[in-house]
């Protein structure tokens, strides 16, 4: 080896080696990592021979998913499957900015690797790291969830640069039976799958009591949020959230709108509908929020309600799942925020554009609802939903929550 190549491999030794499972000595080609990890798998006490690859009792997973924030809480539950499937947390290769945010905690992912969704293939060190990752997993199925044609054509370069064989593998576009369903069953269908070369060891499949997607809050994020409260004498009101962006608002910086956003509701019809939630809730605090590029938007928003204590606010991710685990409910566009609500169970009401509520409305848990409004075939676009619908659905919604706490103050009652 040149002294050169030797110099630049030992400075991103750090990096290039961050997998604590197994460490490849620098300086070893790629069929040299191969023969090792088959050794690896040869010598666990408790492998199983396919073929000429050994296979180990456990193994990491790797699921990679090149979405956005909803698209990225939505695999929660596949996470949670496969870690109790295979034996170890599983490794996630994503394009969310917020992933790190999202699962850093979760029991069920050991390892996150992230990068742009559009930056320029294998260019940038996070590129890299998932590269290296693969290289060093010659042992590990991969669950590829994405079904966007030009983040599949990066992605099967990355696995084919990466070594990964076909058959231990798998795709959800391979499987078109499962393609016009909701996404948490596609999902769950997906994950009941079993790359080939792994069926010997692994066929057996894990069923969860509920196929919901789960956030789970930190004691740090609780008491960043209550003192966050505290500080502008908000912490004993009845806490309503608005989130009226999405990530193409985002993307515009909330100063103009984009054409194509068909989940963009007119300011006109937010502050008529705030209007009459604020008539229904009139000690209610209600809470505008998004992203600090966003703020043009929601000043907007305030200033057409002429609610004098209305407020804005561009809460920190993790500050917006604490603020969702206390708040009363919520009225979003169809956007990553308001599929972390459902799965904080927080009621929720979602206006649609042009994704059909059939495949794409957020699933909670049992002691949470939500109800969507919009979206194929009664409408291809938010701007098509009148104030009148909007608020009938948010009138459904308070109703089913007031019968779900009804019911649980009944049965705890009667435990008593």
């Amino acid at each position: 080896m040149h002294r050169r190549d030797a110099g630049v491999r030992s400075r991103h030794q750090a990096w290039w080696r961050d997998d604590e499972d197994t460490q490849w000595p620098v300086g070893r080609s790629s069929e040299e990592h191969d023969q090792s990890g088959a050794r690896f798998a040869h010598t666990h006490r408790s492998a199983t021979s396919v073929g000429s690859l050994r296979l180990p009792r456990s193994v990491s997973p790797i699921v990679i998913r090149l979405g956005r924030l909803g698209d990225t809480i939505m695999l929660s539950p596949l996470l949670q499957s496969l870690h109790a499937r295979y034996g170890q947390p599983c490794r996630l290769i994503s394009a969310s900015p917020w992933s790190q945010q999202l699962y850093g905690s979760d029991p069920h992912v050991k390892g996150i690797y992230s990068f742009d969704r559009h930056s320029p293939f294998m260019l940038g060190i996070d590129w890299w790291r998932a590269f290296f990752m693969l290289r060093r997993s010659p042992l590990a199925p991969v669950y590829v969830c994405e079904p966007e044609l030009l983040q599949l054509a990066r992605i099967s370069r990355l696995l084919a640069l990466s070594g990964v064989d076909h058959s231990r593998r798998l795709f959800i576009t391979d499987f078109p039976e499962i393609a016009n369903i909701h996404w948490s069953d596609r999902l769950e269908h997906f994950g009941r799958e079993t790359p080939a070369a792994l069926r010997p060891a692994f066929g057996r499949t894990v069923t969860l009591s509920e196929h919901i997607p789960t956030l789970r809050i930190a004691d740090a994020d609780r008491f960043d949020r209550d003192a966050w409260l505290s500080k502008r004498n908000w912490r004993d009101r009845t806490l309503l959230l608005i989130q009226p962006g999405n990530h193409l608002t985002l993307r515009n910086r909330g100063r103009r709108r984009n054409v194509s956003d068909s989940k963009a509701w007119p300011i006109k019809r937010w502050a008529a509908l705030l209007q009459r939630v604020r008539a229904q809730m009139p000690h209610a605090l209600i809470m505008i929020c998004g992203a600090p590029e966003e703020t043009f938007l929601l000043e907007e928003i305030r200033a057409a309600t002429q609610i004098s204590d209305l407020v804005i606010a561009t809460p920190s991710l993790r500050r917006l799942f604490a603020l969702c685990e206390l708040a009363d409910a919520m009225i979003s566009v169809d956007s990553g925020p308001a599929h972390a609500a459902a799965a904080l169970s927080l009621p929720v009401l979602i206006l649609f554009g042009e994704h059909p509520q059939q495949r794409w409305l957020p699933r909670a848990h049992t002691c949470g609802a939500v109800v969507g409004v919009g979206g194929p075939p009664a409408s291809t676009r938010a701007e098509q939903i009148s104030v009148d619908t909007a608020f009938a659905a948010w009138c459904s919604l308070r109703a089913q929550v007031a019968r779900a706490r009804g019911g649980e103050r009944a049965r705890a009652a009667s435990q008593h």
